[in-house]
């Protein structure tokens, strides 16, 4: 289980993503308690795996 404050985090940066808000972002953020720079971390995509680690492993193990 994610710490509290952390869940909540990830709540309002998908409130932000879902609605869309007309404000600018900072404003969104300052009233939310949350950082841009968190907020545009969270939005990136995981980066996809490549299978290198497979691929060494397999050939190591």
């Amino acid at each position: 289980m994610w710490p509290k404050n952390l869940a909540h985090k990830l709540v309002k940066y998908q409130y932000i993503k879902q609605h869309l808000l007309p404000y600018p972002l900072l404003l969104v953020c300052r009233h939310l308690e949350v950082s841009v720079s968190d907020y545009y971390t969270w939005l990136k995509p995981e980066p996809k795996s490549t299978g290198l680690f497979e691929n060494i492993k397999a050939l190591y193990c």
